[in-house]
């Protein structure tokens, strides 16, 4: 990524925010089309953001890349401002990716990035408010919500619907379509539903309830998953 275009041209790496927003945005896409080429892009850049921003040695990352022109220090942004933290939003990033996927290196990456920020954190707490959003969900879990089905199927978007309308923060959201990827997304693994049908599943931490086939059974099973996570 570059951090400025002009004219045709764009030059000037990145900076780490700017990977780390991109990255939620493409991961919000996925969950508003299904469309898993935003979360191959997600992942990919993910892997360059840990190889070119992250700190090997105490964790979290730096605000620029390793191969940024040379530099005094190489600094890290760990707090909220103006603007969310990367590092933060990163975690939460991590987080996600992993709860779809199910690759595991990926919670453990979160977790990394917190922990180099801990001291700060406990000090500070009002100031690090997208790494609290990331504990939390590490504390308590993902919501993982997948429904099975087609896009178009009235039951299907009425059931999606009900998911979209709920402000649940510790939620990740995926479509076991006929043709959903399977090897990408280990969330929907085996959660397929027949033709014509639509099925919805509410989890936690990846152990799921009995599935559910109208919307507004999936909307009592997403209201008592919350209301678990409050607990």
């Amino acid at each position: 990524l570059f951090a400025t275009a002009r004219n045709g041209r764009a030059h000037l790496n990145a900076y780490f925010d700017d990977y780390a927003f991109l990255i939620q945005g493409l991961v919000d896409l996925y969950e508003c089309d299904f469309d898993a080429s935003w979360l191959r892009t997600a992942l990919e850049l993910e892997q360059l953001t840990a190889a070119r921003f992250e700190d090997p040695e105490r964790g979290g990352y730096f605000v620029t890349s390793d191969d940024h022109e040379k530099l005094i220090a190489r600094l890290k942004n760990p707090h909220d401002g103006a603007l969310p933290a990367g590092n933060g939003v990163m975690a939460q990033n991590l987080v996600r990716l992993a709860a779809l996927t199910g690759r595991v290196e990926l919670a453990q990456r979160a977790e990394r990035t917190i922990l180099s920020q801990g001291e700060l954190i406990n000090r500070y707490p009002i100031a690090f408010s997208q790494a609290l959003q990331a504990i939390d969900v590490l504390e308590s879990g993902t919501i993982e919500v997948v429904i099975a089905g087609e896009r178009g199927a009235p039951e299907v978007e009425r059931m999606l619907r009900v998911v979209h309308e709920r402000f649940l923060p510790s939620r990740v959201l995926a479509l076991a379509s006929a043709d959903a990827d399977e090897a990408l997304l280990k969330l929907i693994e085996g959660r397929k539903a027949a033709s014509g049908t639509a099925r919805a599943y509410v989890c936690r931490n990846h152990a799921c309830r009995m599935p559910v086939s109208d919307a507004a059974a999936l909307a009592a099973e997403l209201d008592r998953a919350q209301a678990e996570g409050k607990r």
